[in-house]
């Protein structure tokens, strides 16, 4: 019967990975974001963060809140892009708010499809049997 619920626990898992995947939209393109795909970022967060997406999200949830506050008080600002310093206008910073939302869903969602995945490798997860001998005191 416990074989039964791993199996079914194991299978809801890897059907739930392979599914947030599936959902996963492509990044947005952007003059402010660029053009990534889903590898690029993941190979960013695994360099940068040692495949810990939590502190990338929190960077991407600062800046948007940054330019929400921008946004809110209507005015332009200089933002570095790609490392130069572009003049953004209210309409800019409101059009880049947009595009930073979609950003961050992406990511939550690629964070997600991250999580679900290394629990379906996690080997202790479903009571996964080793074959490690185990010796009895005779």
């Amino acid at each position: 019967m416990s074989f039964c619920r791993a199996f079914f626990a194991a299978f809801l898992l890897l059907g739930a990975a392979s599914q947030a995947q599936a959902d996963c939209p492509p990044f947005p393109r952007s003059e402010y974001l660029g053009n990534f795909t889903h590898a690029q970022v993941q190979n960013y967060v695994t360099k940068a963060h040692g495949g810990d997406w939590a502190p990338y999200l929190v960077t991407l949830n600062k800046n948007l809140a940054q330019l929400e506050n921008l946004q809110r008080e209507g005015k332009g600002a200089y933002l570095k892009v790609s490392g130069q310093s572009k003049m953004a206008t209210p309409t800019d910073i409101t059009k880049y708010v947009y595009v930073s939302k979609q950003w961050l869903s992406v990511a939550e969602c690629l964070a997600e499809e991250h999580t679900m995945a290394s629990l379906s490798n996690f080997s202790t997860a479903a009571g996964s049997n080793t074959d490690a001998a185990v010796s009895t005191p005779s």
